[in-house]
């Protein structure tokens, strides 16, 4: 998946400058870390903690609370992407519910989102993209358990 990002990257898919926003687990963390291996340049990584996405989740998608009080690194590095575009990454889509947490985290910081890359899409008949974040996905299928209304 590594690769594809970087092919789609090279085809002029994205802005000069820009940074990756993913949950901080190992399988997205892996991803990230081979991505870097194939580009030029290594955009900045922010590894949000699982548990500040849940605690936003809960908040409405606000991340005021969390970004006063959390003391991570992923938060100085948030807030030195001043004019830069964000890029989501994630393992897989099920509902587009980390997706739209980690965009309403970027537009916090008044940045955009210039795409939403996962391995697997859930839920295909969701569109080609989450709001308006192009999604792009190496898998579609749908997801054989039953998944919660869209938000």
């Amino acid at each position: 998946m590594a690769y594809k990002i970087h092919k789609f990257l090279l085809n002029g898919n994205c802005p000069d400058d820009w940074f990756v926003v993913h949950p901080d687990q190992a399988d997205s963390s892996a991803l990230c870390d081979e991505l870097q291996r194939w580009l030029d340049h290594e955009p900045a990584i922010i590894r949000v903690p699982k548990n500040c996405i849940e605690d936003a989740q809960k908040a409405g998608n606000d991340w005021t609370r969390i970004l006063q009080q959390e003391p991570g690194d992923w938060v100085d590095i948030l807030q030195k992407q001043d004019g830069k575009s964000g890029m989501i990454l994630d393992v897989f889509n099920a509902s587009g519910s980390t997706a739209k947490t980690l965009r309403a985290l970027i537009r916090k910081r008044d940045l955009q989102v210039f795409g939403y890359f996962a391995l697997v899409d859930f839920d295909p008949l969701g569109g080609d993209t989450i709001d308006d974040i192009p999604k792009y996905c190496l898998y579609r299928w749908c997801n054989p358990r039953q998944m919660s209304a869209h938000q």
